[in-house]
């Protein structure tokens, strides 16, 4: 057979083709075995894009010390200039033939070209799979690359769940290595099948300081079902800080569950902009069922000394919602100014208002608070004697026994009249 003539695309025929070649022992000047081996397909019709052997011996020459070897191959796989061999050496990274893309990777590696290398990391950033799953198989490709791209691989290698020890190992050294190019990576590994996976993740972010992981880590602050995570999340916002975070946290402020509350408001104290005072007062009330005195510390920080006098001023004077949140930020302050008009506020026609001026006294303590819950323990608003006998035992003063033992009597009278109608059958249900 004639060289240039083919058979067709099968493994027979190339083999075929290739016999009509010459032997090692007439290899022109400059040319290796290997090399010649290949260059029997750059005469031939066999199509690169049909044979993948063929495609992958091609691809190695990409970097022949023959300059004629190498305008020959580009030109054989369609590649017109010098600007199209990044582009297509990824194409081959992602492809599905593993030869190929080992092929690619080894280029690359000689070329000395980590542009696409990192390409791939910033992959790992996208939100569609089918990307991040390229990515992963072209990277997995590279040989002896540096410290970063190996922890990255260490990664990969090690994706079932009972390895979830060795993913955090790779994502604490990434950590220590300090480089931002991992960031993309990171943003990833938020979404892991593990949940201490993705909290030592949005760790690491937090160190980096990387402002790109903002949008991300907000989303594992309100979305993630782990309190770990929640948890994380916020803090490596704190860490980040600027702008975006910052507004981040007061969008969502009164939608987060209450461990992913504790974060935002702790993170909002590290990136100390006063301009959260207002948005964290209103979401007291509705987190009242959590431990508010977390965001004491935060008050603390971002006050510059007026707080407690405006706190007052929304006590005595503001709608029914601000003088709940009022009466309940005077509790994180300690400050003992506000105890009289907090006495004042449990006469508030408003039942939260009250209830919250007696957890805010309890909080502050104090005779005068005790003696305005002691007379208080009997308020015909049945939330606020809840919340004054909540309080009363947080104090935990003796002096406080008595009216609590009557709040007992009339509790027990009642159930023993209700326990009598019951079995006389003269009780009745009230329908209202």
């Amino acid at each position: 057979m004639q060289p240039g003539r083919s058979c067709g695309n099968s493994w027979k025929s190339f083999r075929i083709e290739c016999q009509a070649w010459p032997t090692a022992g007439t290899i022109p000047p400059g040319e290796t075995d290997g090399e010649l081996r290949t260059m029997k397909l750059l005469w031939g019709n066999s199509d690169p894009e049909a044979n993948m052997f063929a495609k992958t011996e091609l691809v190695g020459l990409l970097v022949s010390e023959n300059p004629e070897t190498r305008v020959d191959v580009k030109q054989r796989l369609g590649i017109t200039g010098e600007d199209d061999l990044l582009p297509f050496l990824s194409g081959c990274l992602t492809h599905s033939y593993d030869k190929l893309r080992a092929a690619a990777a080894r280029v690359l590696s000689d070329m000395g070209d980590d542009s696409v290398l990192f390409r791939f990391i910033n992959d790992f950033g996208s939100s569609d799979f089918g990307v991040r799953f390229d990515a992963e198989r072209a990277i997995l490709e590279f040989d002896g690359p540096e410290p970063l791209v190996r922890h990255l691989q260490h990664f990969m290698r090690n994706k079932r769940e009972e390895k979830r020890g060795e993913r955090m190992d790779a994502i604490e050294a990434l950590g220590e290595l300090g480089d931002e190019r991992a960031v993309p990576f990171l943003i990833g590994a938020l979404y892991d099948g593990e949940r201490n996976v993705r909290a030592e993740a949005a760790s690491v972010l937090g160190r980096l300081g990387s402002e790109r992981a903002v949008p991300a880590l907000l989303r594992r602050l309100t979305g993630d079902w782990a309190r770990r995570v929640q948890l994380s999340a916020g803090w490596a916002l704190g860490d980040i800080g600027g702008e975006e975070a910052f507004e981040g946290f007061i969008q969502k402020l009164r939608r987060l569950s209450p461990d992913a509350w504790i974060a935002a408001v702790e993170a909002l104290g590290e990136i100390g902009d006063r301009r959260a005072i207002p948005h964290l007062l209103k979401s007291l009330s509705r987190y009242r069922n959590t431990d508010i005195r977390s965001a004491a510390l935060t008050l603390e920080k971002l006050d510059d000394g007026s707080l407690v006098t405006r706190l007052i001023d929304d006590l005595e004077n503001g709608d029914d919602k601000e003088r709940e949140c009022a009466a309940l930020g005077l509790s994180l302050l300690g400050d003992l100014l506000a105890i009289e008009p907090l006495v004042q506020a449990l006469k508030d026609s408003h039942g939260y208002v009250a209830a919250a001026a007696a957890y805010s006294l309890g909080e502050l303590g104090g005779d005068r608070a005790l003696q305005a819950l002691i007379e208080a323990s009997a308020h015909d608003n049945q939330y606020v004697r809840s919340s004054v006998v909540k309080s009363l035992d947080r104090m935990g003063d003796t002096r406080a026994i008595e009216a609590l033992e009557k709040l007992i009597e009339d509790a027990q009278g009642a159930l023993d009249r209700l326990r009598q109608d019951e079995a006389t059958g003269t009780g009745h249900f009230n329908c209202r």
